[in-house]
């Protein structure tokens, strides 16, 4: 009842805000209290979206655990599952070998991309392949995900390169440790899923990094162009969407392990349509291929090329952790735009004039 009330209340602001910006302020102090004002206003909408979650994960805990642990991530993976990334990993295993004479500390390659097109998974066929196992002395994977924990990614790297559990609790000395024993070892560090922007961590984090053998590298995903420059990355590779061939392929392949016949025969002349829904993301192509396994008898596949892709993840729990956590990230004016724009249909084209104007 009380949070009712104090959306009434920023409803209510939020109104005057309106009305403000309607009219011309008399002078600067005014403008200045309209600005105060508003992110005031912005910063109590984004508290009540905390508010809000906190209940969401209270009254379905168990979709608020899956939302957590599908950030995190292992160095393992089944390379024959995965198509149409070869280029993509030779790229990143030349830039990962590359010799840099003038280099002081640890050259940083970052992945940057949007949830679901496969950072993690291009991270995984580099981490394991073969150059790359030769090329280092030590191997290091640490899935950071949104919490950027310092002692706790410190001490997984230092339990990865002595095979020891870390006993410590003081950030000091397991930076001491894990500097001397990463002294004159060539080595590459995996940070995946990174979130943190914050320069100031970045710096402590890579001190003792610099102990290590020329040649060491820190291959970095993340979602944030800003996050590749905080780290002073030496190159930035952009992922860029699968094609539908390759989207098709994934999505066959799920299937086909399902003993459905008569799906796979339909399923063949539906391909092409499929493979547009994926729009490039290889998450979209797997979750598309476990809907058809698990729902093929309660759903035409022609009824499923008419559902959108968001509604087909909302109970099996695929995409929606995904976007939420970028969702989360938006700053509290950018989640109100955000809100607006879904009131459009799909495919509707506006004029951003009126989006700025009545956003």
């Amino acid at each position: 009842m009380k949070i009712s009330k104090t959306w009434r209340t920023i409803a209510k602001i939020q109104a005057l805000v309106d009305d403000l910006e309607t009219n011309q302020l008399p002078n600067n102090a005014s403008r200045l209290w309209l600005q105060d004002l508003k992110n005031i206003l912005n910063d109590a909408e984004y508290f009540l979206d905390e508010i809000a979650l906190e209940l969401e994960r209270r009254n379905y805990g168990d979709d608020a655990t899956l939302i957590s642990s599908k950030q995190h991530s292992t160095s393992l993976i089944d390379e024959s599952c995965i198509v149409g990334r070869d280029w993509d990993k030779n790229q990143i295993v030349t830039m990962l070998c590359s010799e840099f004479t003038e280099e002081k500390a640890p050259s940083v390659i970052s992945i940057v991309g949007m949830g679901g097109i496969g950072k993690t998974t291009l991270a995984q066929l580099a981490y394991n392949d073969m150059e790359i196992m030769n090329n280092f002395e030590t191997r290091i994977w640490v899935s950071v995900s949104v919490q950027f924990d310092m002692l706790r990614i410190t001490k997984t790297i230092f339990e990865s390169v002595t095979k020891k559990v870390a006993d410590f609790s003081d950030l000091n000395r397991i930076q001491i440790e894990l500097q001397d024993v990463l002294k004159s070892k060539r080595f590459l560090l995996v940070l995946d899923n990174v979130w943190n922007e914050c320069p100031s961590d970045w710096d402590i984090l890579q001190q003792p990094f610099k102990a290590a053998a020329s040649g060491s590298k820190i291959l970095v995903t993340t979602r944030s162009v800003r996050v590749s420059t905080v780290f002073g990355s030496r190159f930035t590779y952009h992922m860029q969407p699968l094609s539908e061939e390759d989207c098709w392929e994934l999505t066959k392949n799920i299937v086909l392990k399902s003993n459905s016949l008569q799906l796979h025969q339909d399923l063949e002349m539906i391909d092409s349509k499929i493979a547009k829904k994926c729009e490039g993301l290889p998450l979209a192509a797997k979750m598309i291929g476990n809907v058809l396994c698990f729902k093929s008898g309660e759903m035409q596949l022609d009824d499923l090329l008419q559902v959108e892709l968001w509604d087909m993840a909302r109970n099996i729990n695929e995409i929606y952790p995904s976007l939420k956590l970028s969702y989360d990230h938006l700053p509290a004016c950018m989640k109100r735009c955000f809100v607006y724009c879904s009131i459009f249909p799909y495919n509707f084209e506006f004029n951003k004039d009126d989006l700025i104007n009545y956003g």
